[in-house]
């Protein structure tokens, strides 16, 4: 199995999410379980964060980050 084996359930009934859970598992998935809509946006936002994060430090480790603003950088 690999990261795109992972699967996300949304249900506001808890017997329904247990059930997939415990199947999907057996099969060997991983199985993330959330109760709303509202639930899942922010996993799947926080996730993609993450993931884009990690995609940048192992393509680019050496890699430093500045933050360039107005008062700490400006072109002549």
């Amino acid at each position: 199995m690999t990261e795109a084996d992972w699967i996300v359930i949304v249900d506001d009934d808890s017997a329904n999410l247990r059930l997939a859970s415990k199947i999907l598992t057996e099969q060997g998935f991983r199985v993330s379980c959330l109760k709303s809509g509202e639930e899942a946006l922010a996993f799947l936002t926080r996730t993609a964060q993450q993931a884009a994060q990690n995609a940048a430090k192992n393509a680019l480790p050496n890699l430093i980050l500045l933050e360039a603003t107005s008062k700490n950088c400006c072109l002549a």
